[in-house]
């Protein structure tokens, strides 16, 4: 809704400094001074995760949520594989057995509802792309707007 009356720049600005103002809440408790190497790559991450933010926005604003939403749940792929590559641990893994199965479990129920709209709205006659029929359309609107449509 932001995307009709802000632009993205002002709804990342109020959407950092909401984070911000919560997060220094709790600075005063559990803050730590980092050194200057963790310094950097607390800065490097914060401009990723600006950048990524940003782009989000950009996308909602771009297109409808139904149909950015699904992309969202491509982290957990991306999760599981930097896991995997990363930090070399396998979800499920043998020092994990308790959780493991419960966790890709969880996982499946979280992109069956994404796969299931996409193949209810694939099987609809109405949804589906015809090739005649668009051509035919764009004909109909091309000869329309020249003038040479025949009756």
């Amino acid at each position: 809704m932001l995307h009709t009356s802000d632009a993205p720049l002002t709804t990342l600005f109020y959407t950092a400094l909401v984070g911000a103002i919560f997060c220094a809440a709790f600075l005063p408790f559990v803050g730590v001074a980092p050194k200057p190497a963790d310094l950097a790559l607390m800065a490097f991450l914060g401009s990723l995760g600006v950048a990524s933010h940003f782009c989000m926005i950009r996308a909602f604003a771009a297109a409808p949520a139904n149909v950015v939403a699904p992309f969202g749940y491509t982290a957990l792929l991306w999760a599981t594989l930097f896991s995997v590559v990363i930090f070399a641990e396998i979800p499920g893994g043998a020092d994990d057995d308790r959780n493991g199965p419960d966790r890709c479990g969880g996982s499946v129920d979280l992109l069956r509802p994404a796969i299931a709209t996409e193949h209810i709205k694939n099987d609809r006659p109405d949804q589906r792309a015809h090739p005649r029929r668009k051509a035919s359309r764009r004909r109909v609107d091309f000869q329309a707007r020249r003038g040479t449509r025949r009756l």
